[in-house]
């Protein structure tokens, strides 16, 4: 969103893009995990009867509802993203007071409170990175950085993109990181024929790998404290994770059609 917001790209094209990217880096990983788990010996857990199937399924149905509206109101051009945003807030809410019953109005209002807070932040953001924006199209850095780029490898200056955006996503938080270069790079990679979907996807999966390398990569943390083990015991098992990644950012950045599959057949 920050990135089509920061380069007046589609919202909804945006999503579109790393569908199927996201559905190939969920195989990639799952693969690995079927593979590790039968290196490991790891013991396969009781499989469940048709019965439990069913109650869980039974259980899940309104909190499956939740990605159809926004997922199927976006692709199929019902509704905007703002729209399926509102919508799906609504939804939720009805679900929650009503179905399962495990929200009251006071925790509803501290939600309410700390939604406000982080939207509050992201816009803080990017009224920064606008003024950023500005003071560098005003000291015309971007213009320079194309200049210098003229007669470069094209291969080279993606290469290069990435690099920097994977190293800054290893200590910056990925807001920022779009927020920031997104202004910066976006007329280089422009003046090298770069679809703006195709470097939106370079942007953000950049920054998710980087997310995840060590020595501070954000979700790092996250995981830390979610499942309560020690950082080197997280780090020690990403290594196989980050190459992955790092081999479908290469298919990302030399296959576009990977980022452009699904906007180019659809129309939002």
């Amino acid at each position: 969103i920050l990135y089509g917001v920061s380069a007046n790209v589609s919202i909804g094209k945006i999503f579109m893009s790393g569908l199927t990217i996201g559905v190939i880096c969920a195989l990639l990983f799952s693969i690995y995990a079927f593979v590790d788990a039968i290196r490991k010996n790891i013991p396969r857990s009781q499989k469940a009867t048709f019965k439990e199937q069913l109650a869980a399924t039974k259980n899940a149905f309104w909190a499956l509802g939740l990605p159809v509206i926004i997922l199927v109101g976006i692709y199929a051009g019902i509704m905007t993203p703002t729209e399926a945003a509102a919508i799906a807030v609504g939804y939720v809410f009805m679900v929650e007071f009503f179905i399962y019953k495990s929200m009251t109005l006071k925790e509803f209002a501290a939600t309410a409170r700390q939604s406000g807070k982080m939207v509050a932040m992201i816009f803080i953001l990017i009224a920064s990175g606008s003024l950023l924006a500005y003071l560098f199209n005003a000291a015309q850095i971007p213009q320079s950085l194309v200049q210098l780029a003229t007669g470069q490898s094209p291969i080279l200056i993606l290469l290069m993109i990435n690099l920097m955006l994977f190293l800054a996503g290893m200590l910056i938080d990925p807001n920022s990181i779009v927020i920031v270069f997104t202004p910066l790079i976006y007329p280089l990679a422009m003046s090298i024929g770069v679809h703006p979907l195709h470097l939106g996807m370079m942007i953000v999966f950049s920054c998710a790998i980087g997310m995840i390398t060590p020595p501070f990569g954000l979700n790092i943390f996250v995981a830390q404290g979610t499942f309560r083990q020690p950082y080197t015991k997280i780090v020690r098992s990403l290594y196989p994770y980050i190459l992955l990644m790092v081999i479908l950012l290469l298919f990302v950045i030399f296959v576009p059609e990977l980022s452009l599959l699904i906007p180019n057949r659809m129309t939002i």
